[in-house]
């Protein structure tokens, strides 16, 4: 799950601006269909990678939703002043 995290933004960039990249073609005749195919391909690919699947992995493996590294840090030190055993 971490992983998707932090590849999120290299592979949303390089998605973006091939699709941007694709927009030219769409005044050409020839090529409209083409550059129509791979934008609307990538684009739902992205979101189908970088969403749907994690969802779809994180429901059907049951894992926990955990909060931000800073939060759960800061949950973790008040516990164990207040003598509560954290788990993990």
């Amino acid at each position: 799950m971490d992983s998707g995290v932090s590849r999120m933004m290299p592979v949303c960039m390089a998605a973006l601006t091939t699709i941007m990249g694709m927009i030219p073609l769409l005044q050409d005749g020839f090529f409209v269909a083409m550059a129509v195919t791979i934008m609307f391909g990538l684009g739902f690919a992205m979101v189908l990678t970088l969403v749907f699947v994690p969802v779809l992995y994180a429901t059907f493996f049951k894992i926990p939703y955990q909060e931000s590294t800073a939060q759960g840090k800061r949950q973790r030190q008040k516990c164990r002043r207040e003598g509560v055993k954290v788990g993990g």
